[in-house]
């Protein structure tokens, strides 16, 4: 048995039963209007329906409010960490860059490291609105391969880490 009916403009009419269904025609003014008949609710009562355009229905679930129908909602783009960079120059000074978006970061913590070594320098970095760059001097050495790790963190929590790609140079950090 149909117990709400809404009928938005001349091209939507929706109506709901006590089966969990909506019945909605795009075409109720016709002389032989198209009805469909779709299930959302199981067989649990659907006791009424406002339609405050053609593009938003809300149906009343058993006294519980429920969107059936409406228009897409956005999520946010989900949280995303850059890889970071490094760079080193003649002069043997270490620069890392962090990156990330859709995200609130807090403080980032850039660690140099020796590539297939327990060796690694904690970096201090500097945030700027979306990203962190670090700076550590070092000196010249024999060819050593060398990776930034970053360490994201929100409320004191890390919530991602990112390691760059290998660079190769002649230098060497104090430890």
């Amino acid at each position: 048995m149909l117990t709400a009916v809404a009928c938005p403009s001349t091209s939507l009419c929706v109506a709901v039963d006590d089966q969990g269904n909506v019945v909605s025609s795009s075409d109720p003014g016709d002389v032989t209007p198209t009805w469909t008949v779709t299930n959302v609710a199981g067989t649990t009562l659907i006791n009424g329906i406002s339609c405050a355009s053609t593009a938003t229905l809300i149906l009343g679930i058993s006294a519980v409010l429920g969107l059936a129908a409406g228009p897409a909602v956005a999520l946010p783009p989900p949280p995303s960490y850059g890889q970071p960079t490094l760079s080193i120059d003649g002069a043997c000074t270490f620069t890392a860059t962090a990156t990330w978006s859709h995200a609130r970061v807090d403080s980032v913590q850039l660690t140099v490291h020796v590539v297939g070594s327990v060796s690694s320098n904690q970096m201090t970095s500097t945030i700027k609105g979306r990203s962190a760059v670090g700076t550590l001097a070092g000196g010249a050495a024999t060819a050593h391969t060398f990776a930034v790790t970053a360490d994201f963190f929100r409320n004191g929590v890390l919530v991602d880490e990112e390691t760059s790609s290998s660079v190769d140079a002649a230098c060497a950090f104090s430890l």
